[in-house]
């Protein structure tokens, strides 16, 4: 069974500012290519996933696990992957 998600205000104000689809958020959080530790650390997680409907570009989440054992995602972007 899949966890709620959950997203901050923040993350909530940059999905609209920049147009993201919530799908490929979704898809990010659940099914990442890879997955980073957080600059902050553990419980928050980096999480990639290519999206080819967006020209290849990557999605890119912030995450943390939370005790309602739900995922937040605390920031969202769409970037270019460094090699490309």
């Amino acid at each position: 069974m899949n966890k709620p998600l959950r997203f901050t205000a923040h993350s909530q104000m940059v999905i609209v500012e920049r147009q993201l689809d919530t799908a490929w958020i979704e898809r990010t959080l659940r099914d990442p290519d890879w997955r980073e530790a957080g600059p902050s650390g553990p419980p928050t997680e980096r999480r990639y996933q290519r999206i080819p409907e967006c020209a290849g570009r990557f999605c890119g989440q912030s995450a943390r696990k939370t005790k309602k054992k739900s995922v937040s995602s605390r920031r969202s972007s769409i970037e270019k992957h460094q090699n490309d």
